[in-house]
């Protein structure tokens, strides 16, 4: 399951169902402590501009930093282009990441402390879809994506801490630096 996908759909895990047409590079999730971190950038689809799709994400993995881009197909790891996996990558810090499905740009990215996990799917077509889920534990965690906590409720958090009330409207989803970004 992922979490952000086509033209940018995005379902919480904690439920919550919202498109978000915007360009520009946003924390899907983060945990407070900085060990996990899933940006996505999103830019407009050619064929039209009001619509975005996901282009690259980039993954904190407890001190790995993770880039891939489906504009030329590749992954950097800490700054370091690396061939994509085509079975389980460790990673310096810990982590690895595994091919999901054989024959696919598909991957299943894990944290080492097994609290986080992320699934990564890049298309011929251009885009990304991006998944993000709690496996274990009790990390807290804020982005586009809410807060893994269960309640679809107060996934809708701009920074500073104020929750809108979901739906909210697509001005105020769009203010830039309302977002928690």
């Amino acid at each position: 399951k992922t979490n952000t996908w086509g033209d940018v759909h995005i379902t919480t895990p904690d439920g919550l169902i919202y498109d978000f047409q915007e360009v520009g590079d946003y924390i899907l999730t983060q945990s407070p402590s900085g060990d996990v971190k899933v940006h996505a950038r999103e830019e407009a689809l050619a064929s039209n501009p009001r619509v975005s799709i996901n282009t690259a994400v980039a993954l904190w993995v407890a001190g790995d930093k993770l880039v891939f881009n489906v504009k030329d197909n590749t992954l950097t790891i800490n700054d370091e282009l690396t061939p994509l996996p085509t079975a389980t990558l460790a990673l310096p810090a810990g982590g690895r990441i595994e091919l999901t499905y054989p024959g696919r740009t598909d991957f299943t990215i894990y944290w080492p402390d097994g609290n986080t996990g992320a699934r990564v799917i890049l298309y011929p077509r251009g885009d990304i879809d991006i998944g993000v889920g709690r496996l274990a534990g009790s990390l807290t965690y804020e982005g586009v994506i809410g807060n893994l906590d269960g309640n679809a409720q107060n996934d809708m958090q701009i920074r500073g801490g104020e929750l809108l009330a979901p739906p909210a409207s697509a001005e105020v989803l769009g203010l830039e630096g309302r977002v928690v970004l």
